[in-house]
């Protein structure tokens, strides 16, 4: 029995009107039309943190939304940006990460109709999410590597293919997990991008075009080490354009290096177009930050330089799954290695072209869509199903709609429901779940049953709370409880071949289609989802 909410796909997120105002939302929740950003782009921090927050607005903004960013520190660049595209920012005055910041921001969140805030740096700590939940606001926090202590947000997000569990084992027991490439955050140049829809392109016999784009503290030193190792490569004839960066015009001793290698430099000192330049390039070399999801999703091949520890897991599981190469830290950089890590992509497109098509499997472009449905959940919660839940859970059971997508249609006698209640209620190797809003309504069951490392899922909503998207939430949250406190590593669903609401729900939640199989005497689609050991 798999009896789910019926979730939207990607492209489906509702749009409001500009008028809108501040309405009830889905489970009785408080839909504001104003999202916030507490993020910061400063020549230190860079501007990764901001860019990818951007993504967020822009889609929050194309559905009739108003976008705030709080910013304590923003470069002039990322100011015009921000002015070009129609979004506010408010000055935050409080040192970054200290409790005056958050009580700040919580202010301002609440003064511009916020009811979620997004956080986006390494400073926002426990405090901080816990002083901004004080204040009445949804969290959603933006990481990539577990950075804080502890986590207080209502949802977190790492969209980087190294993202696991575990990072975030010390988190309330609402807080949702957003993991992987799924959740990837493009901005609307790359989703809207005519060469994205174009699917696989034919790689060119040899490479013409090589983009070149490093960010952060030491990105001229990085860039010249980079262009000089493209310098040692004999015998070739590609161009190189160079991007220092959003903001960033090249240094003179950058131009010196672009001078004296033998190859033909441009250099965009401030580009607006870096899709246009993606889809042109054969080749990337670039820092291991949020570039590489859009180089992915442009199917461009990349090698990747390490330029903060934040990046060194992202740049390892690439090249540990074949997806990019990873040339390690910057400051250990020679010209030689990155010669030696060129060579081979240069003359042969059938490897780069398997490296892209791998690599624009990863990012869908779906990934803002999949996080603004989040927001417009409530909280869900969950507890151990107890004896007083039977009867609840039999009248879902027999629901005409849940008999229809069950295995069984026929309906579930009291006395023979009761039996079956207790039995799993006393079976050691059964997880089972009552799920509730934040209110305290009770939306629907799951359950596991487990044989080993293995589980197999079944789960029912009540009827008000189908067609909202609720359905994949609480698979989700229960499945991360159950891998959190199970030896479990495998979970499979099994679902009649017509139940397609049930199906777009375990895909939402991270569940991969295996096909079809005999289940019960009946075809059945068959569902999985595997968590990495140690996860």
């Amino acid at each position: 029995m798999a009896r789910c909410a019926r979730a939207r796909p990607g492209g489906s997120f509702p749009r409001r009107p500009q008028s809108a105002r501040a309405s009830q939302g889905v489970g009785g929740g408080v839909t504001l039309e104003a999202l916030a950003f507490r993020v910061d782009a400063g020549a230190v921090s860079g501007t990764g943190h901001a860019m990818r927050c951007l993504a967020l607005a822009e889609a929050w903004q194309d559905r009739g939304n108003e976008a705030v960013f709080l910013m304590a520190d923003s470069l002039p660049a990322f100011d015009d940006r921000l002015k070009q595209e129609g979004m506010r920012s408010v000055k935050i005055a409080s040192r970054p990460g200290t409790p005056e910041d958050a009580r700040e921001s919580a202010r301002a969140a609440k003064s511009s109709k916020s009811q979620w805030i997004v956080l986006d740096g390494y400073h926002f700590d426990a405090a901080y999410q816990e002083t901004l939940k004080a204040a009445g606001l949804s969290v959603l926090a933006l990481d990539d590597y577990g950075h804080a202590s502890k986590y207080a947000a209502d949802i977190v997000l790492n969209q980087n293919l190294h993202a696991r569990a575990t990072l975030y084992r010390d988190r309330a027991s609402t807080t949702r997990l957003l993991l992987g490439t799924r959740y990837a955050l493009l901005r609307r140049e790359f989703r809207k991008h005519p060469h994205s829809r174009q699917g696989d392109r034919t790689p060119r016999p040899k490479v013409e075009e090589i983009l070149l784009t490093v960010g952060g503290v030491n990105r001229d030193r990085v860039t010249s080490v980079l262009l000089r190792g493209l310098g040692k490569v004999d015998g070739r004839s590609f161009k190189v354009t160079i991007v220092p960066g959003m903001g960033q015009e090249a240094s003179s001793d950058l131009e010196t290096v672009a001078k004296e290698v033998k190859l033909q430099v441009r250099i965009i000192g401030d580009a607006r177009n870096m899709a246009d330049l993606m889809a042109k390039a054969d080749l990337a070399l670039a820092g291991a930050g949020t570039t590489v999801w859009e180089l992915a999703y442009m199917g461009v091949p990349s090698v990747l330089a390490v330029l903060a520890d934040n990046q060194r897991d992202v740049a390892e599981s690439l090249d540990w799954k074949g997806l990019a190469r990873n040339l390690g830290p910057s400051e250990a950089l020679t010209p030689e290695a990155v010669a030696q890590a060129v060579r081979p992509l240069l003359d042969d497109p059938t490897r780069r072209a398997e490296i892209a098509k791998r690599a624009r499997e990863l990012v869908d472009g779906d990934g803002v869509d999949r996080v603004l449905r989040e927001l417009s959940l409530p909280v869900l919660q969950l507890r151990p199903v107890r004896e007083e839940d039977a009867r609840r859970i039999w009248e879902w059971s027999n629901e005409p709609g849940t008999r229809a997508a069950s295995f069984s249609s026929d309906p579930v006698p009291w006395e023979e429901h009761v039996r079956w209640f207790r039995g799993k209620l006393a079976d050691p190797h059964c997880r089972f779940y009552m799920a509730s809003d934040a209110v305290g309504r009770p939306i629907g069951q799951i359950r596991f049953d487990l044989v080993s490392a293995e589980a197999e899922v079944s789960v029912s909503l009540d009827v008000e709370f189908r067609g909202r998207g609720y359905g994949a939430a609480l698979i989700r949250l229960a499945c991360q409880k159950l891998f959190d406190e199970s030896a479990v590593r495998t979970i499979h669903a099994y679902l009649k071949e017509a139940n397609e609401a049930s199906a777009r729900a375990f895909l939402d939640a991270g569940f991969e289609d295996r096909g079809s199989k005999t289940v019960r005497g009946q075809r059945a689609r068959h569902f999985a989802l595997v968590t990495e050991v140690g996860r």
